[in-house]
């Protein structure tokens, strides 16, 4: 008989199977398939190994946010530090939260850091360091260096833009770190939505 379905048990996971061929499984009812990223207007999308997760349909929802850092960032010298305090302005596909942005679907990301970064006490040489952390781990070539020179006014911009290949659920936050070489100084991110201030974005491609 064609189209018969069976159960199997390998190593206690059943997987459907049929007998002859046809149809695995048939249904004049509701499936529903939890996990795997489920959501609202998600489709299920196999790979090439026919394993498959809830994707956001191609082209359907746009991602992308755009933030500010609220309030000023202290660095100490030789330190490192990822602050939360983001003001959002927008965040389409809601993946900001808290200044961690977490992906809603797989693809290619282009993340911008406008940094402002400041010294209150000049004569110092500094290397501010900005770099986008991906599931806990710093990414290869994600990382940017400023140098504060001495004798300076002391302010500078740290501009940074990179893109990284994402996955469904993959988070990326921003840290921001110095190495003084000269001498011992306080470094500070600047905050606030104004010409001087840092903002950090993100698009789908």
């Amino acid at each position: 008989m064609q189209g018969i379905a069976q159960f199997s048990n390998v190593t206690a996971g059943y997987f459907l199977n049929t007998i002859n061929g046809g149809k695995a499984l048939y249904t004049d009812g509701a499936v529903q398939i939890s996990g795997q990223g489920a959501g609202a207007g998600k489709v299920l999308t196999s790979d090439a190994s026919g394993n498959a997760t809830w994707q956001a349909p191609a082209g359907a929802t746009s991602v992308g946010f755009t933030a500010y850092l609220t309030n000023n960032l202290n660095l100490s010298a030789n330190s490192a530090s990822a602050p939360s305090g983001y003001t959002i302005i927008s965040n389409d596909g809601g993946g900001l939260s808290g200044g961690t942005f977490t992906a809603p679907s797989a693809g290619y990301y282009l993340f911008t850091i406008n940094a402002g970064i400041s010294q209150p006490n000049f004569g110092n040489l500094v290397k501010v360091f900005i770099d986008f952390i991906v599931n806990g781990s710093s990414v290869v070539g994600g990382k940017h260096a400023t140098l504060l020179y001495p004798n300076s006014n002391g302010a500078a911009t740290g501009d940074f833009s990179y893109i990284i290949k994402m996955n469904t659920g993959d988070n990326l936050y921003v840290q921001y770190g110095t190495e003084v070489m000269t001498g011992s100084t306080t470094t500070v991110i600047s905050g606030g939505n104004n010409s001087s201030g840092t903002k950090f974005s993100g698009v789908k491609l």
